[in-house]
Formats: structure tokens, sequence, C-alpha cells
């Protein structure tokens, strides 16, 4: 969407004004922003869980906890409808947003922004060594080296068995024309001499979705068919999975509750000719699970 740009023909009009003394677009006010990241219910306890009125749970049985959850955010811009930029913070903060108990983790504060309505741009950038953050120190120094911008491990369990998983991806995007998520209008309303709190939501919940796009189901059994003998998985085993051919670890066809082949779905076409395993669904699906305040969507493209 194109936001109007002022009309040439008012500016002879708005000269009187302002000799007339009446209020010019620096008498605004001014405000402030502390945006703040969070991996909600699914950070604290994992799967199932449920939030709200919508329960979160795997249909194949599995539970699913996090140990870490790592992201690397930074190019934190806002700008007024007419794209110029009234606030940045340049970052990138390694956030894990399992640390502290799975509490909102700070991103970025900006002092004196317009009180007016701003779009909202940040970034998912690949780590650099020495960063600042709440993300461990040798987390980052393994992101940098693997040129990762999201690290996310733990465990999975069913019927005895426990798989641990360590993947990294390579994702770095940048993100535009957000949606706020409480109220579904665009960016967000700077108030005058206050400081305005708003969120980046993570949603793990992307992370073991069978399709991309609506009416998704959660699914690990793709997942734990490649973690191989060790039961440690990477992201490298994830590119072991054909998403067109899901076998289990007896290369067996993997069948749904139907009892039909089981396929991954990408339903909107955001994946690439190539992009045809389940690390790059994964991947694309972290591009997809961050949000503003809530639900709200962003344009994004990839870096």
């Amino acid at each position: 969407m194109n936001w109007p740009k002022s009309l040439k023909p008012l500016a002879p009009l708005l000269a009187v004004t302002l000799a007339a003394g009446c209020s010019s677009e620096e008498d605004v006010g001014a405000g402030g922003l502390a945006l703040t990241v969070s991996g909600g219910e699914a950070a604290r306890v994992g799967f199932p869980h449920r939030e709200g009125e919508v329960d979160h749970a795997f249909v194949d049985g599995w539970q699913v906890t996090f140990e870490r959850y790592v992201l690397v955010l930074g190019a934190v811009q806002l700008s007024d409808p007419s794209g110029s930029v009234e606030g940045t913070f340049a970052g990138p903060v390694a956030v894990d947003l399992v640390a502290g108990g799975g509490a909102a983790q700070p991103l970025a504060t900006l002092e004196g922004l317009p009180a007016t309505r701003l779009d909202v741009g940040f970034e998912l950038q690949a780590a650099r060594e020495g960063i600042s953050g709440t993300a461990a120190p040798e987390d980052v120094a393994q992101m940098a080296a693997e040129g990762w911008s999201a690290l996310i491990a733990g465990q999975a369990s069913k019927g005895g068995r426990t798989i641990t998983f360590e993947l990294g991806f390579a994702t770095p995007a940048r993100y535009a024309r957000c949606t706020n998520g409480v109220d579904n209008t665009r960016g967000l309303v700077i108030e005058n001499n206050k400081t305005t709190g708003a969120q980046l939501n993570a949603h793990a919940v992307h992370l073991f979705w069978d399709k991309i796009g609506t009416d998704a189901t959660l699914r690990f059994d793709p997942f734990a068919a490649v973690a191989g003998d060790d039961d440690h998985l990477t992201a490298d085993e994830l590119a072991q999975q054909d998403l067109n051919d899901l076998r289990d670890a007896d290369g067996e066809r993997l069948l749904d509750e139907g009892g039909e082949p089981l396929f991954f779905y990408d339903d909107v076409g955001n994946l690439t000719r190539d992009e045809t395993d389940l690390r790059a669904f994964v991947a694309e699906q972290i591009r997809l699970s961050l949000h503003l305040n809530g639900l709200g969507l962003c344009t994004y493209t990839r870096l």
C-alpha cells in the first residue's frame, strides 16, 4: 500500500497558516518506543500448551520443550507515511527467548520520536562475534562461525524415546510494513510524552507446521525419522527429508492419521523450485514466524 504524499497545491496555504501562528508538524509532540521480543508460551513450556482458547499439540503424539531459542535481530527502523526515517536502532542483538524463564527480552528503546503513526521495520540478521543480548556467548560464537541467524535447541519425547535437537539456520530477512496485531492497523502510534510499548512475537508453532499457509497441523514424525542412531537432530539431517516423499527411519512411506501418504505443503508459493527438503521448509517457517504485537503480519524479503 502506498501512503499519499502531501499535495503541492497546499503549500501556499500551509505557509499562511504557519505565519498566523498555528501548529506545524514540529508541534505534534514527541514520545518513545520500548520494543521487546517474546517467544510466548511455547518458549516457556513447549508443546503441548494452551493459549487462550487454542490448544497447540502434535497430532502424532510428540512433546517438545526448548532449551535455547536464539534469534539475531537488528536494523529497527521507524518511518512516517512519506517514508521519512524518524528513528533507528542498528543492533544487532542476540536474544534467547528461553532465557529468564521465557520472559520478554528487550530489543531496543528509541526516544525523541514524533507523536504520530509510524511504520515499523526490522531485520533478522546473521550473527556476529561479540554482539550483545541474552544469548550465551558460546551460542553467539557458533552462530557467527556458521552464519546463522537462528539457533533452536531442545528435546522431543514420545513413548519412552527422547530426541535432542540443535537446529541452526541462515535465514536473514528484512521486514517492513508491519500490521499491529492489537488493532490490525498499520504500524504503531507513538503517544506524546509517553514511551509506547510494542513487541515482536516469534511464534515457535511455525517450526513444526506441516503447511506454509492456513489449516496447518503440528507434526514431528518427519523430524524424528532423520535423527539417526544418536537421537540428536541437526538442520543438515532435516535436508534428508524430501517434502514430497517423507520417509520413516526404516525407509517406509510416512502416513497421516487416515493412512494416506504424508506431505508437507507450501500452499502460498514461498519456496523456490530448488527448496524441496524439510530444512528449507523449516527455514521459511522461521522467517514467517515473526509478527508485531501478537499476530500482526509484516511483509519481508530475504537478504
